[in-house]
């Protein structure tokens, strides 16, 4: 399942917020950073817990639109978003080839010629519950080479050709997903991610002691996909 959802980027406009913090487009973010560089992932983080003026307007946003898609009064959503940084190759070197930007996790799928890094949410050593729907939203306008994509049922990965202003709604808890392992595409891709449920869904029984890696972390997943800790509730 995968549906297209379009939010007021006036009223919530994260790509100007990034761009005023990292002083660049976000386009061509590989132009203004070392692509082996972890320090713009880190400052983005910092930014995310850090700023009240965000936190309010991501919180805003779950509860305008990530609840209106949900279609419930009361939601469980992931407390801040994820980023995603796919670097333009114009700047990639030969030593950069396994850098964690470009193949950030999953196994390598080969399709027509080209590889793709790939990955569910569901598996090892993500181990997201199942009853989570994810949320993708690009900060740019996407193409065929930066953008996410995801596998259907006759195991063909297909692009999500998505616009700045759009919210992706899909279920990669079990769908294969990911990008290209080199993006040749002139512009970078920035994307922000999340995942919720509508609270009539949040069942703690159904999380087990499996043992999840988070920052370097040991978590049981029980203890790690609670309210206060990965959720918060909306």
């Amino acid at each position: 399942m995968m549906k297209v959802h379009n939010y007021n980027t006036q009223k919530y406009p994260f790509k100007i917020l990034l761009e005023d913090l990292l002083e660049c487009k976000l386009e061509k973010i590989h132009e203004n950073y070392k692509v082996s560089s972890e320090e713009i992932v880190s400052k983005v983080y910092e930014y995310f817990r850090t700023s009240e003026d965000f936190k309010s307007l991501w919180k805003s946003l779950c509860k305008d639109v990530i609840k209106d898609i949900l279609e419930d009064t009361k939601i469980v959503v992931q407390q801040l978003p994820s980023v995603k940084i796919i670097p333009s190759k114009e700047k990639l070197t030969e030593s950069d080839e396994n850098n964690e930007w470009v193949q950030f996790g999953g196994k390598i799928v080969e399709q027509n010629g080209i590889k793709f890094n790939c990955h569910s949410d569901g598996e090892s050593p993500f181990y997201h519950p199942s009853w989570e729907t994810n949320f993708w939203i690009p900060m740019i306008n996407v193409d065929d080479d930066n953008t996410m994509y995801v596998m259907d049922e006759k195991n063909k990965l297909k692009p999500c050709l998505l616009k700045y202003g759009q919210i992706l709604e899909a279920n990669l808890n079990t769908f294969q997903h990911g990008a290209k392992t080199f993006n040749n595409s002139k512009n970078s891709r920035v994307s922000l991610d999340c995942r919720g449920l509508a609270h009539r869904e949040y069942d703690t029984n159904k999380l087990s002691n499996t043992i999840i890696k988070s920052k370097n972390i040991n978590f049981q997943q029980s203890e790690y996909f609670s309210v206060g800790q990965y959720y918060m509730e909306v």
